[in-house]
Parts: structure tokens; C-alpha cells; sequence
């Protein structure tokens, strides 16, 4: 048989979200009483659209439901999602999973990222990771993997503002399994492990900027207003004087050359290069 979840979704991919919603009334006005199951269908087309007539039409078959079902959470939830103007219901996830019992892992991913958000709030960030993780894991949702590496950072800075830098590291390579390209991720991390290097590995570590450079200079194309090509000028002119303290004068005239490259107005810089002569 086929439900009103898989109903609904192929005339939202076939016909649109208002044929949708009339599909979920339709079902509703036949006597369906799965509060959950039309509930799930109605969130699919909620994301898809803000139409007014669309939500009027979600608004009208789950106020019949709701008449049926009497006192139920996950229905009121969805209504006030509908009605723009009406006071939203607040939803506890707890309270969604004792409702519906051996059903609780048919609450809509919505819901559980929505306690995460809570817990990210409230500073559990641990609680807030574990949600995030699981969600993304099951349905690789770009937006829930944001949130997902949001968290790691704000776990990493509060391990940073203890002093605990190997395990805001190890929180930091976690959030880069996630996205190996988040900016903030690899920028933090480079920094951690340039500081606590020594200055015979500083070679290494700033190759491993390597990338997040490459990442600053291609959004600076992109967004030239918002200072990505400052943040490549900091980099360069940090791992220059790193390398001049260290006495590396090959590796520091390569960056004071890129420094050069990308801040050809910076007169510290050419004089500095000028010094080290050939």
C-alpha cells in the first residue's frame, strides 16, 4: 500500500507543491489516520515552499486531522508552521518520542535537529555533536552538516580559551572529516599547529596552509569586499617572520615574494627582501 509520504512526494516532484497539498487532504478527508505519517508528508512540502494557498491548503486537511486525533503534538506543531500569523508551537522532542513510543525513530530529522539547536544554545555541545552527527550520517544534509561543524568549532574555541590545545586539535580534525574544506576549521587548526612547533618542522606546517590559502584567494575572486585577500597578506607576512627568526632565509624570501604578490604596495616587505640580497 501505498502511503501518504510516497503519495504525496511524487506529485511534488510531478505536478508541484499546491497538487501535494491537495493530495494530503484528499487522503485525510478518505479517512487517514496516520497524525505522523501526514504530518512527515506535509514537512516535505513545508520545505519546499512558502505559498500562501499551498499552507492554506495543509492548514485545512490538518485541522481536519486534528479534530480526530485531538490533543496531538506533532499535528499542532505542523499547524502552526502553516499559519504564518499564529503563535509557534513549542516542540519537544522528548515529548514527540513518548507520543509516539516504538515510532520514535519515524520522528522527522526536522524535530531532532531542532534539539540539537537547543542543546547548541544552551552550550552542550557534546549533546548538540552527537545529534548533528547522527542526523547527518543518515540523511548527509548539507545544512545539518553545517550546524554539524559549527559545533565542532565552538567546542574547539572552548578548549582554545582553556589552554587545551591537543584536544581542540583533535576536535578540529574531527570537523574536517565532515567538510575538509571548511575555511574556519583548517584556519584554526593551521595556527594551533604552527604554535606549538617547533621551528625545525615550521616547513612543514606551512605547507599545510597550502590549501586554506588556496580557499582564501578563490573567495577572494568571488567576494572581493570581505577581506579574504587580508587574511592570505596576515598569513604570509606571519610565516615570513617565522622563518626569519629561525634564520630560514630561503624559505623567507619565498614569503615575503608572495607577500609581494598579493600586497604590492607593502614597502616593509620589499626592504626586507632587499636586505636578504640574493
Amino acid at each position: 500500500m501505498v502511503s501518504v509520504e510516497e503519495k504525496s512526494l511524487l506529485a511534488l516532484r510531478e505536478r508541484g507543491p499546491f497538487y501535494a497539498a491537495e493530495v494530503i487532504k484528499g487522503t485525510v478527508l478518505a479517512g487517514a489516520t496516520d497524525a505522523s505519517s501526514v504530518c512527515r508528508a506535509a514537512l516535505l512540502i513545508l520545505a519546499q515552499t512558502d505559498d500562501e494557498a499551498v499552507r492554506a491548503q495543509l492548514f485545512s486537511a490538518l485541522k481536519h486531522l486534528d479534530e480526530a486525533e485531538g490533543d496531538d503534538l506533532l499535528v499542532r506543531v505542523v499547524l502552526s508552521l502553516c499559519e504564518t500569523d499564529s503563535e509557534r508551537v513549542p516542540v519537544d522532542v522528548n515529548k514527540l518520542k513518548a507520543q509516539f513510543g516504538d515510532r520514535a525513530e519515524r520522528i522527522p530529522a526536522l524535530f531532532v535537529v531542532w534539539r540539537g539547536m537547543e542543546l547548541f544554545n544552551q552550550g552542550r555541545g557534546r549533546e548538540a555533536t552527537a545529534i548533528f552527527a547522527r542526523v547527518f550520517q543518515q540523511t548527509k544534509n548539507p545544512w545539518v552538516r553545517d550546524l554539524l561543524v559549527k559545533t565542532y568549532l565552538r567546542t574547539a574555541h572552548y578548549y582554545i580559551a582553556k589552554q587545551k590545545y591537543d584536544r581542540a586539535a583533535e576536535v578540529l580534525r574531527e570537523a574536517l572529516k565532515v567538510n575538509s574544506f571548511d575555511v574556519c576549521a583548517l584556519h584554526t587548526l593551521a595556527i594551533l599547529e604552527t604554535e606549538k612547533t617547533s621551528l625545525s618542522s615550521l616547513e612543514q606546517i606551512e605547507r599545510s596552509w597550502a590549501r586554506v590559502v588556496e580557499i582564501w584567494k578563490a573567495l577572494h575572486k568571488v567576494y572581493p569586499e570581505k577581506g579574504y585577500n587580508d587574511k592570505v597578506v596576515a598569513k604570509h607576512k606571519y610565516f615570513a617572520a617565522r622563518f626569519l627568526q629561525a634564520g630560514n632565509w630561503p624559505k623567507a624570501k619565498e614569503e615575503l615574494l608572495r607577500l609581494i604578490d598579493v600586497d604590492p604596495a607593502n614597502s616593509l616587505a620589499k626592504q626586507v627582501l632587499a636586505a636578504l640580497g640574493d
